[in-house]
């Protein structure tokens, strides 16, 4: 598989009329289809509690012992292979048919002011940080002082998801007006100031336990470089390198808080010694071994079609209660119940959510849609709009597409609506002619 999908990712860089979603898809499969299924092979149960399953007859009888280990064997980890193996090939040819078929967008570009792509652009960041001082009032007013920083950080995290859904706004702004910025060549100092305020604004979400804040925004600046050709490809591997250093020094101490409850500073340095660093590491790209679980255990799992439920994720729990939170929380909840106690869910790959709700032909038609709906967004949002928006249409594009295949749907559609709308509105407000003059 990791070979594979390695091979794929090297042709669509060879190929002249490469597709950009169909190349981002490609290296998404080659981490969470390849690299992954590595992982859960060598460590399929690092750090995790023995999966709680019961046989079909203690299920039908209801007396299921506590202690009832199911592990996946090579018939169910071979299916989890070929339910993978289908997203990715009909998600990345998908993409690829439709970036070779399709007719690109041949509009002229035209130019937008600079003032009002940067005003407006501010305008987003604004509410962006709005958000952010939102759940910040909420979560110290509700949740300090704590004696379980875990659940604080997760009561932060679910609490504040709409105020948080408005501070990711902010991303897109920034890519935004630092685009604007480059383009009229701004001095050093101004751009020093917006790095400034995006660092400012990724501190001030540290207490959400969220990285993807700083991945996305990590995606949101490298496009806006590559795209300006402000960035030289030693910066740019230096860039990646340094956040490749991150994602384990922060895990660390995500692992620390979880496993405690709080956080010791003894503690969190053991973990980062190099002996730990393989499972610091394999815990962000072993979600694999889930899709194994979940195909292992259809029967007994018992979870109600995760995606009708899903459109219920807008809904406040004031009003629905007991609304689901996703299918990865399901699973966690029915399999590991110690670990959901802890307040953590696994996140569920899409392959193994869609195999379970609609079986084979419900991965193939979801990858289907999946991969034509990125090349589209390549085609005909980015370059069918003014230059200025093209590597944020870009980046929302990648960052949508990495969240859904990395699951679970729910909450991957809450992280990409943090996206979509603001640069939906961006493309509706910037793009449309100004109204005439009022004299006139």
């Amino acid at each position: 598989m990791t070979a594979g999908f390695g091979l794929v990712v090297v042709a669509l860089v060879l190929d002249e009329r490469r597709s950009l979603a169909a190349l981002w898809l490609a290296i998404v499969f080659l981490a969470y289809g390849g690299l992954s299924a590595v992982i859960a092979v060598g460590d399929p149960q690092a750090g995790v509690e023995p999966a709680r399953f019961p046989t079909p007859e203690q299920a039908a009888l209801g007396t299921a012992p506590p202690g009832y280990d199911r592990h996946p064997d090579s018939g169910d980890f071979a299916n989890a292979a070929l339910a993978t193996v289908l997203a990715g090939v009909v998600c990345i040819g998908a993409a690829a048919a439709v970036g070779r078929l399709a007719p690109g967008a041949r509009v002229r570009r035209r130019e937008i002011s600079r003032g009002r792509t940067e005003t407006f652009a501010k305008r987003l960041v604004l509410l962006g940080f709005a958000g952010v001082a939102a759940a910040l009032l909420r979560f110290c007013l509700t949740q300090l002082p704590t004696d379980d920083l875990q659940l604080s950080i997760k009561a932060f995290w679910e609490g504040g998801s709409y105020l948080l859904l408005l501070a990711t706004f902010a991303i897109p702004g920034f890519g935004l007006w630092l685009h604007a910025a480059l383009r009229r060549g701004a001095p050093r100092r101004e751009l020093l100031r917006i790095a400034g305020l995006m660092a400012f604004y990724l501190a001030l979400l540290i207490p959400t336990g969220q990285r993807h804040f700083v991945v996305a925004m990590l995606i949101a600046v490298l496009a806006v470089l590559v795209y300006a050709r402000t960035i030289s490809v030693r910066q740019l591997a230096a860039v990646l390198a340094a956040g490749v250093v991150f994602f384990g020094v922060t895990q660390a101490a995500r692992t620390v808080i979880a496993d405690s409850g709080g956080f010791s500073f003894g503690s969190y340095l053991s973990r980062l010694a190099p002996g730990n660093w393989d499972g610091l590491y394999g815990s962000q790209l072993g979600s694999f071994n889930w899709t194994a679980q979940v195909e292992a255990n259809k029967e007994l799992l018992d979870i109600p079609n995760p995606f009708p439920r899903a459109l219920l994720k807008p809904i406040p729990r004031q009003l629905y209660p007991g609304k689901s939170q996703g299918f990865g929380e399901e699973f966690t909840r029915r399999a590991y119940p110690q670990t959901f106690t802890r307040h953590v869910s696994f996140a569920i790959p899409l392959p193994a959510e869609s195999d379970y709700a609609f079986g084979l032909a419900g991965v193939a038609a979801l990858f289907l849609l999946l991969g034509a709906a990125a090349a589209l967004g390549e085609l005909y949002w980015a370059r069918g709009y003014p230059a200025v928006l093209a590597p944020l249409v870009l980046a929302t594009v990648a960052w949508s597409a990495f969240a859904f295949v990395r699951g679970d749907f729910a909450n991957a559609m809450v992280v990409s609506a943090g996206w979509l709308i603001p640069v939906a509105i961006a493309s509706w407000r910037l793009a449309a002619k100004p109204g005439p003059d009022a004299r006139r």
